[in-house]
């Protein structure tokens, strides 16, 4: 099983291997999947600034919501969580993410 930050170096390896050099230098944002047993996806963000951060998760969790409705989950990728596996990671921000949701008064999937 990947660790956090096991996880966040294949996604850039297998990023870097499969797309052409490129003079900018925006953040490269590639999907990490780890299956849970909870309804909304997680988005994890590295290398983003918090402004960075919440527009991209705004313009991605939209899609999302218009797709099935769901809430996705989101957070940063920050140095205590990267010696943990994947899924513990994942597992940790979708519950928080469902706390959230039930303060609010929402439903959680």
């Amino acid at each position: 099983e990947l660790t956090l930050e096991e996880a966040l170096v294949k996604a850039l390896d297998d990023q870097a291997s499969s797309e052409a050099p490129s003079s900018t230098n925006s953040p490269i944002a590639t999907p990490i999947i780890a299956p849970v047993n909870r309804g909304n996806p997680v988005l994890i963000f590295s290398g983003f600034a918090n402004p960075e951060m919440m527009a991209s998760y705004n313009i991605i969790a939209e899609e999302i919501f218009r797709e099935n409705g769901g809430r996705a989950a989101c957070a940063k990728a920050v140095p205590n969580a990267l010696p943990k596996p994947l899924r513990q990671v994942v597992e940790e921000i979708s519950g928080d993410h469902e706390n959230a949701l039930e303060m609010q008064g929402e439903p959680a999937e």
